[in-house]
């Protein structure tokens, strides 16, 4: 079988992109800093040139086949692809220098006496993302019970196409974005290039489920904030597994535990270790190691 979609949407800004601040303490090489992300229409976003939000449009298609073998076997291959317009997102950081902070003062922020930087949500990029979705599913009973297996693997890609300059002198013909390269390059390759997921869940007839759960995850990059060395970060596969036994039909227990084999990200790259980091907390892979647990679930109407 063969399916498809095609659609086109938009989103608009949330109440928290256009009225919420956040001020977060943290530190730069080895100094404190204390930033700001404000709505753009706050004072201290206007000060650095920030723009009202609009919606931000999206166009999508999906393409893709359903192939079933037998009743307890079935896979699906789709390909989609999705392009946003005037993408919502979190600015480059602006750095608050003396004059910045006196003017900031002068307008009545709150703490501007405090903050270093200086971030807001823009309009001011256009992206495509595309990618391949695979899914496979076998479900077979026996003698000793029930299995089902499942696999799923996706890789997909995202790419910046526009940028805004705000460049507002006619006669300087250097660009000015609100996101810099290196946004641009964590927004296209810091996450995983593929993932693959892979669970196989075996009920038995007593009332007992075991599952075994493995995440592999692919490389990633990592770069520097003024983007002048570039890392390169290796994936890993974490594998997580539980038992459950259903006591009653109010009551389950489950025993479990979450990456079992002390899978990790890799180290913070040199160009990045700061401040006691071990690894980077912005990374999708776990780095906290292993961790069990006991759950129970009762219900009742």
């Amino acid at each position: 079988m063969m399916r498809g979609s095609a659609s086109t949407g938009f989103r608009a800004p949330t109440p928290g992109q256009i009225s919420s601040t956040n001020v977060q303490n943290g530190s730069r090489e080895g100094l404190p800093v204390t930033t700001g992300i404000f709505p753009p229409q706050h004072a201290a976003s206007q000060l650095f040139g920030a723009v009202p939000l609009t919606d931000e449009t999206s166009t999508q298609f999906t393409f893709g086949i359903v192939v079933q073998p037998t009743d307890a076997f079935t896979v699906t291959l789709d390909y989609y692809f999705i392009a946003l317009d005037d993408r919502i997102w979190v600015s480059s950081r602006f750095d608050v220098g003396p004059a910045e902070r006196a003017q900031l003062i002068a307008l009545g922020v709150l703490g501007a006496d405090q903050l270093t930087q200086v971030k807001f949500f823009t309009n001011d990029m256009d992206t495509e993302t595309s990618g391949i979705d695979l899914v496979a599913t076998y479900d077979i009973d026996w003698v000793g019970g029930n299995t089902l297996f499942s696999l799923a693997a996706n890789v997909n890609k995202s790419k910046v196409v526009r940028r805004t300059d705000r460049q507002s002198d006619p006669t300087d013909p250097t660009p000015v974005y609100y996101l810099s390269d290196t946004d641009v390059f964590e927004l296209e390759n810091g996450d995983p290039d593929f993932r693959v997921n892979f669970t196989g869940r075996h009920s038995w007839a007593n009332d007992v489920s075991a599952t075994l759960r493995g995440n592999w995850y692919g490389d990633y990059k990592v770069t520097d904030r003024n983007f002048s060395q570039i890392g390169d970060m290796s994936g890993d596969v974490y594998w997580d597994v539980d038992l459950t036994w259903d006591v009653s039909e109010a009551l389950s227990v489950t025993f479990g535990g979450n990456n079992i084999f002390d899978a990790s990200s890799d180290p913070m790259a040199d160009f990045l270790v700061c401040c006691g980091r071990v690894a980077d907390p912005h990374s999708v892979l776990d780095w906290q190691g292993p961790y069990y647990y006991v759950r129970g679930v009762l219900r009742w109407n």
